[in-house]
């Protein structure tokens, strides 16, 4: 009976939350994070789920003390408490992040003989990154039940475009809707960028991060290696035509004429002189 009071109390809580009263966290998927709660004083503390597409809440573990913890989910192995006795803290440890951690957490404390105290909440987004080669298949798995629209960013721009709204469905001939997932074809430099998917109120679900391939940009970079060494080439070509290759004719005219006079000099002074049996003749 003391649960189910317990629960009915928080659930009313819960409804009241605005969106400036509760601490956003960012996170990536597989990845790990720590949700801190503060124990100074209290007796017993327990970490609850709210999830944003049913907005059912759920019991994730709860603990007495520092040393006894008791985990109400047995069915998920990827949560852990993990105590700092220095801090009077305890921390929420999630592993392997997924979709469905999205959401709003409360950490509840209290002391003996007391009631229950909520700490201010967290909230945990998607933000997820991804890479795609260019003209291949870019399948984003961000339509959740209470998704109401998915707006797209680019690199190059600070204006957010509508791909998608319940509404209105797709704007654009290559994106097509299949099991959830938000399909553009023929991905192109120009579909990367931030994308991000708001509910019915206008608030953040999810943000993911699409940027070009790797291999696709190690292209582009071998390209402009290749591009700038050509220009190097074409440069060096040019100064030896222009500048080296005239010095060099020059000196060959200056030097071939020079040979000329000397030449023709002595060829002068042989043909002015003649002997005749060691004798001189003028």
């Amino acid at each position: 009976m003391k649960k189910v009071v317990f629960f009915c109390v928080f659930s009313t809580i819960s409804k009241d939350v605005s969106e400036h009263d509760v601490t956003l966290l960012r996170y990536q998927l597989n990845g790990n994070i720590s949700l801190n709660c503060n124990m100074t004083d209290k007796f017993e503390m327990a970490w609850y789920h709210q999830n944003p597409d049913s907005g059912r809440l759920t019991i994730l573990i709860s603990a007495i003390g520092y040393r006894r913890a008791l985990n109400t989910n047995h069915q998920n192995s990827r949560l852990k408490l993990d105590a700092d006795t220095e801090t009077s803290s305890v921390s929420l440890v999630i592993s392997g992040l997924m979709e469905s951690d999205s959401g709003l957490y409360f950490c509840g404390t209290r002391s003996v003989n007391s009631e229950m105290h909520f700490d201010k909440p967290i909230k945990l987004q998607i933000e997820d990154e991804i890479s795609v080669k260019i003209g291949e298949e870019l399948k984003l798995g961000v339509l959740l039940p209470n998704a109401d629209k998915v707006q797209h960013q680019s690199r190059r721009s600070t204006e957010w475009k509508v791909n998608w709204s319940r509404t209105d469905g797709v704007q654009s001939e290559r994106i097509t809707i299949k099991d959830k997932n938000l399909i553009i074809n023929n991905f192109t430099a120009s579909d990367a960028g931030t994308y991000r998917v708001l509910d019915s109120e206008g608030k953040i679900m999810i943000t993911v991060t699409v940027t070009v391939s790797s291999t696709e940009s190690g292209r582009e970079s071998k390209g402009k290696l290749d591009k700038t060494h050509d220009d190097k080439h074409n440069a060096v070509w040019t100064c030896f035509l222009t500048i080296v290759l005239p010095l060099c004719l020059c000196f060959w005219f200056w030097w071939f004429w020079n040979c000329c006079r000397f030449q023709s000099s002595k060829n002068t002074q042989e043909c002015g002189t003649w002997s005749y049996k060691g004798v001189p003749i003028q």
